[in-house]
Order: structure tokens, then sequence, then C-alpha cells
């Protein structure tokens, strides 16, 4: 992606970096609404959310009931509901929003103050219009894309961190098309749960993942690399109760408060900053 924007952010030491965003997305889920009378909830949202997200459509599809204590078990509700998918008018903001939350999408780099004040917007609106109570977790999670020099080597990442992936091969005919490397970590009891990933993208390959897609089709086009890079992906998540208190069967729930919301907001934002200084030679 040769020509995307550049901008400018502060690392966790107040330094300048010039950060390499590409996608952001924060997500929200909250406990489940039933499908009986979900469709006239999203309406009412959708007609109170259209001053910003101008495009919208309600395609039906099959709802999803995740335990977060095991990622691969996704059961799914075979009587289907409704999503609601909105876009801004200049397609640079993006919603899906289901019956267990919502995720809002930034095609590019966005400043951090204007995607919270975007996101806690949508959450006041989703308290209003869907009569949402509780909240499970909140993520937010940045696409980095670096590109490599004429040796294949990452200039940005430290050459010590366990991410700066290098594409040496093992001889010329042969060109690395996988270098996955992907670490997981928690806190505070697991009450703020972090990933990193990086891997090698080649032209012509998508950096959005699968099932964001149709949203991504519907805010103006799937975006595809265009030139070999390395994608770094930061996600930080903030569970309500630690693994100890965490109801065996998912996710715990916690009175949701917009307060609450925007501090754990602003936590997860330091934790990713902070993250991404350590990996490259930016901060």
């Amino acid at each position: 992606m040769r020509n995307l924007n550049k901008s400018v952010l502060k690392g966790a030491n107040g330094d300048e970096m010039v950060n390499k965003i590409v996608a952001k997305k924060a997500s929200i889920r909250f406990e489940k609404l039933g499908v009986s009378g979900l469709k006239s909830k999203l309406e009412a949202l959708q007609e109170a959310l259209r001053d910003r997200f101008p495009k919208s459509h309600m395609p039906r599809v099959q709802a999803l009931n995740i335990d977060l204590t095991n990622p691969n078990a996704v059961q799914v509700d075979q009587d289907g509901a409704y999503e609601l998918h909105m876009v801004s008018a200049d397609n640079v903001h993006a919603l899906k929003i289901g019956n267990q939350g919502f995720d809002y999408s930034v095609r590019n780099y966005v400043p951090f103050e204007e995607q919270k004040e975007m996101f806690l917007h949508v959450v006041s609106m989703v308290m209003h219009a869907m009569d949402v109570k509780y909240v499970g977790y909140i993520s937010m999670q940045n696409i980095n894309m670096l590109a490599f020099d004429a040796e294949g080597v990452t200039a940005n990442i430290r050459e010590n961190s366990p991410f700066a992936v290098t594409d040496k091969g093992i001889d010329e005919v042969w060109q690395r098309v996988g270098a996955a490397t992907r670490h997981d970590y928690e806190r505070d009891d697991g009450l703020i749960g972090l990933v990193v990933h990086s891997t090698i993208a080649h032209e012509g390959q998508s950096f959005i993942p699968q099932p964001e897609w149709e949203l991504w089709q519907f805010m103006g086009g799937i975006p595809v690399v265009a030139e070999r890079s390395l994608l770094l992906t930061i996600s930080v998540a903030h569970n309500q109760q630690g693994k100890k208190q965490r109801a065996p069967q998912g996710m715990s729930l916690v009175n949701l408060e917009l307060q609450d919301v925007k501090n754990k907001f602003d936590q997860i934002h330091e934790h990713l900053n902070r993250t991404y200084g350590s990996i490259t030679k930016e901060s």
C-alpha cells in the first residue's frame, strides 16, 4: 500500500512515532438479546445513528453464541437473527451490530480521540435504543503494515523482538510465503488480555479477516496488499472479571455504565500503544 496515510501519535514515553495503521477495530460484547423483537430494536438504532452512518442495510444472519473460555466453541442459533451494517458517508467508519454486541471498524488511521468519541456515541445509542444493561468485554485491535527493505528485513521492528520477521528464505529458488508469529499475554489475573500477531502478507492478499469482508465490501471494497509487507496485529481485550470470577459457560457480565466503558477504552488504548512502542524502533 504505497500511499497509505502516515500519521503521528505519541509513544509510551511521550515521543512521537509514525504509525503504519491500515485498519482499526473496537468491539463490545453485552448480554445476549432474543431473536424475537431484535429487528425492531435494530431499526430504532438505525434511525438514531443515521446522522453519522447514513448508509445501512440489515441482512438476516445466523446468530452466534460465543464462549470466550473456548474461542473454537461457537454455537450457531439456527433460528437466525438480523444484523445491522452501517457506514459513514466518507466510507471511513463502519458498524456491524448484532444480538451480542457490535464491532466498530475504521479504514486507515483515525486519531484516537475521534475513534473514542464515535465508539462511545454508539454505545450510548445502543444502551438507549436496544435497552442493553450489561457488558461482557471491550476490545481494540490495530492492524499495522510495515515495509520490507531490499534484503527482506522489516527495518521498523526491533531486532531482538520475537516479531522481527525476516524473509531471507532457504536459497534463491525459494520464497517464503508464510512466517506467522503469535504471542498471547495476560495480566491482572486475566482481566486484560493481549495478542500480538505478525505475518507476511503478499501482493493481492487482503489484510482484513474474512469474517469482516461483508462489512468492508459495504464500506467501499475489501482492501488488498499492494506489495509484500509485514502485517503486525495488536489486540487488547478488557474482560469484566478475572479468570477466577468468570462464569464457566462464558463471559461474565457487569452493569453497563458509559463512564466505565470510557475508562476501560482509555486503558486498552494505553496498553496497545505501549505494546506497539516496545516492538518498533519508532518510539
